[in-house]
């Protein structure tokens, strides 16, 4: 038996020389993916560690430079996770339209089931992970608003705090609404 039997029929005319480089291609991104969500999951964690430790740290040193700084730092983790999130799609994408259509969608379809198959929690699931980024920047910036003496530095402090959090919920709902444009294009055809 070759391998053009055990693997069934190929969208695309390879050689069999061809297929162990796409296989070894493809195990290599789907590797990559379950890095990315391990990562991910990572920046979730500290983004829920951190601010317990800075929030009693400040409050424990009457530091509002500490807890307003939180937010920032909040803003600046969200932006790795969104780029995360990113890459695995860009990744996902690719497998799905580049690396699939050489090994026949009948191998090799999580990519494509998973993109065509509805979610319905995938929304609450993505911003509740997002949301952990705004809620604890809040969080930190209502513990330090009672420490803040009004000077310069700390208002000016406070004004970035508060703009990093609107900033992290645009980040936020930025993906979201471009997936839900993509799926309407998608619907039109």
């Amino acid at each position: 038996m070759n391998t053009q039997e055990i693997i069934g029929p190929l969208d695309e005319k390879i050689s069999s020389d061809d297929i162990s480089v796409i296989l070894a291609e493809y195990n290599s991104l789907k590797a990559e993916v379950l890095k990315r969500i391990e990562i991910r999951h990572q920046l979730t964690s500290l983004a829920l560690i951190a601010p317990g430790t800075i929030i009693a740290v400040g409050v424990q040193f009457h530091s509002p430079f500490l807890l307003l700084s939180y937010p920032i730092l909040a803003c600046l983790l969200s932006a790795v996770w969104l780029a995360n999130i990113r890459a695995y799609h860009e990744v996902s994408i690719y497998i799905r339209t580049q690396v699939e259509p050489k090994l026949g969608r009948t191998n090799l379809r999580w990519q494509y089931v998973h993109y065509n198959t509805p979610h319905p929690f995938r929304l609450v699931g993505f911003l509740g992970s997002g949301a952990i980024f705004i809620f604890t920047e809040l969080l930190a910036i209502l513990a330090g608003i009672p420490l803040v003496k009004f000077d310069v530095p700390e208002i000016i402090l406070l004004a970035l705090a508060i703009l990093s959090v609107l900033l992290t919920f645009l980040m936020v709902i930025q993906p979201e609404s471009e997936r839900r444009k993509l799926n309407r294009k998608k619907d039109a055809r």
